[in-house]
């Protein structure tokens, strides 16, 4: 009998050595030999030694996979090894309530904290962690843990995190807390998911046209399918303007607008559509309201000038951000109140309203070339004239001098104050001619 025990002792002390001169095989790089050795070790303090000397992560987590003592494991969990994946090991390996409970609470490292939570049984622990922890996945560890579903959706919806209101939204059935996240979220992820789980048809396809994870093209055939009304256009608008959606979608939506109050909404918000929707309002009093509205103010003054309703009396709406704005109005009022009076000028101030000021050289005949250059002069003299306009007709007394011989005299024989010539070979059959390139004014 004495004879097997140490026969017994001897192969131990082989299998541990395994003839590595004298090194064990668990501080060894052989990973194969060192974990079985561990597997089949019993001694408590061996496994100890192991799990906080091991050169193999593998090794060590499984040694203390294999401790019992709830307090050494517990030290290593809170520090005992400087490896916070060995740490992370060790509070998963407690069964002691308590001592979980204290890692949960007190570990300075989130995952370390996790790693505890997600071994805990008790629900008021749970509980208490998943409102107060700092860290979101800790806080979801402790959700998941608890056995009350309406009390895991409480939590979840009521934290501010994304990790965990994503949680709420693939985990709920609630039609109303559903309705809640996909509208007033503010994480475009946690908006999606919840529109995924909506039951109502029309709903979903509503809130899709407001989701960013929504092609192009899926809102397409969403806005085919349910044609929504003014008022459902102006909620997806105020829904889509805090996302990150491609340019001119919300304009899109706008122009689809029909009630002048819906838009009257939208361009007093800060929504991104302003200048659409007022573009769209035909009322004299609802574009005087807009003309005392800050984020409206410049769009309203240029559509009622538009529409020939911009007088001196609505001017003095303006909110006082548009002062600049309406002082250049009232400069632009008398610029074409003097345009009326040259010969040709109602067809200029005609092509300004409706648009086509860049096409002026459509009004190529000579009483509307004798209107340009007055006007462009008076520019140079009195700075009477608006610069964007007298742009404008620079460029187009220089289209028609190249486009329509038959007006270069006129054109020549006006411009008497500085004339600079270029030579161009394009549209002209002569081969070149010199045309002006600026008339030369301030």
């Amino acid at each position: 009998m004495q004879r097997i025990q140490m026969f017994s002792a001897i192969r131990i002390v082989f299998r541990e050595f395994d003839m590595g001169l004298f090194t064990p095989i668990w501080k060894t790089n052989e990973w194969g030999k060192a974990i079985s050795y561990v597997y089949a070790c019993t001694d408590q303090k061996k496994l100890t030694k192991i799990a906080r000397e091991a050169a193999s992560f593998e090794v060590r987590q499984a040694a203390i996979e294999k401790l019992t003592d709830q307090p050494t494991v517990f030290t290593i969990a809170m520090g005992g090894d400087p490896n916070l994946d060995i740490q992370a090991a060790a509070a998963a390996s407690l069964t002691d309530q308590a001592l979980l409970v204290r890692v949960a609470r007190e570990h300075s490292w989130w995952s370390v904290r996790r790693a505890a939570v997600g071994k805990i049984s008790d629900q008021t622990a749970l509980d208490d962690i998943a409102i107060r922890d700092e860290r979101a996945l800790v806080r979801l560890a402790a959700i998941e843990q608890l056995r009350d579903p309406n009390r895991q959706i409480q939590l979840a919806v009521n934290d501010r995190s994304p990790e965990v209101l994503e949680w709420a939204a693939n985990n709920t059935d609630d039609q109303n807390i559903l309705l809640h996240l996909a509208r007033e979220s503010e994480y475009s992820w946690v908006r999606h998911a919840a529109i995924t789980h909506i039951t109502n048809e029309r709903t979903r396809l509503l809130l899709e046209l407001t989701d960013e994870e929504t092609s192009s093209d899926e809102r397409t055939r969403a806005l085919e399918a349910i044609n929504p009304d003014d008022a459902e256009l102006e909620q997806i608008i105020m829904q889509i303007h805090r996302g990150n959606f491609e340019t001119g979608y919300a304009a899109a939506l706008t122009k689809r607008i029909h009630d002048q109050d819906v838009l009257v909404r939208l361009a007093i918000g800060d929504y991104g559509v302003s200048q659409v929707a007022i573009w769209r309002i035909g009322d004299q009093n609802r574009l005087l309201r807009l003309l005392g509205s800050e984020n409206s103010a410049v769009y309203a003054m240029d559509r009622m000038w538009n529409l020939e309703i911009l007088d001196e009396e609505a001017l003095q709406h303006v909110h006082p951000s548009a002062g600049k704005e309406a002082a250049f109005a009232r400069e632009r009022a008398a610029f074409f109140e003097r345009v009326g009076s040259v010969p040709g000028g109602e067809k200029i101030m005609k092509a300004y309203r409706t648009g086509s000021v860049y096409t002026l050289e459509s009004l190529a005949v000579p009483e509307a070339v004798e209107a340009m250059i007055l006007l462009f002069r008076e520019k140079g003299e009195q700075e009477g004239c608006p610069t964007p306009i007298a742009y404008v007709i620079q460029k187009t007394l220089q289209q028609m001098y190249v486009k329509h011989p038959e007006l270069r005299s006129t054109i020549r024989e006006a411009n008497q104050w500085s004339i600079h010539g270029h030579t161009s070979r394009a549209g002209n059959s002569d081969g070149g001619y010199h045309a002006p390139v600026i008339f030369n004014f301030r």
